[in-house]
């Protein structure tokens, strides 16, 4: 574990999309507006289990996924922090959770439309050919976990919910309604912010 951890935040540094929490006391991340930085909690384990109380003999109230976004509402000093799990308080073991202070990248960007995809279906399964207006992007997970909201420079607030087998390292592929709109788009370099 410790060293897939080591794996995940040097690779998050190295990429410029983060630093540890640990650091960001020493280090000032690039902020893109005045609000200070949150940090925010990533699941590193492959599944890691949400539980009623702090202990392994609660009752498992659902599973988390490797990369899932996970909303800390205190750690409890003990290896256990309590989150918020589909409306409800929840525990989980500290161990399997990385915490990183998120920053803006540049990243490049492509677009694609619902009717290029034969199913219809992301990676996180949204139906993006009966909802073409989705705000949404494809990226590589190792880069911005899949379920994280961003905004990105000219297209707005949208949520990583696709992959793609060019979308490699700090590429994205923004979702645009229609194939005019994804040629207007075109390739471009814009900012993108962890939100």
């Amino acid at each position: 574990m410790k060293k897939l951890l080591g794996f995940v935040l040097g690779a998050c540094v190295s990429l410029g999309l983060c630093i540890s929490a640990d650091a960001a006391a020493s280090t000032a991340p690039t902020q893109v507006s005045a609000k200070p930085a949150v940090t925010k909690h990533y699941v590193k384990s492959t599944t890691l289990n949400v539980r009623t109380g702090m202990t392994t003999k609660h009752k498992v109230m659902g599973k988390l996924s490797r990369g899932q976004a996970v909303a800390v509402k205190k750690d409890m000093r003990n290896g256990w922090l309590q989150i918020s799990y589909k409306g409800k308080t929840g525990y989980t073991s500290k161990a399997h959770i990385v915490s990183v202070v998120p920053k803006t990248i540049t990243v490049e960007a492509t677009s694609y439309t619902p009717f290029e995809s034969t199913r219809g279906i992301t990676a996180m399964g949204f139906n993006i050919k009966r909802n073409p207006k989705m705000k949404l992007i494809a990226v590589d997970p190792r880069i911005i976990p899949l379920g994280t909201k961003v905004w990105v420079e000219g297209y707005g607030e949208a949520i990583a919910g696709d992959t793609g087998g060019a979308i490699k390292g700090k590429r994205i592929d923004i979702l645009l309604p229609t194939k005019r709109e994804a040629f207007k788009w075109g390739r471009k370099h814009v900012k993108v912010r962890i939100l």
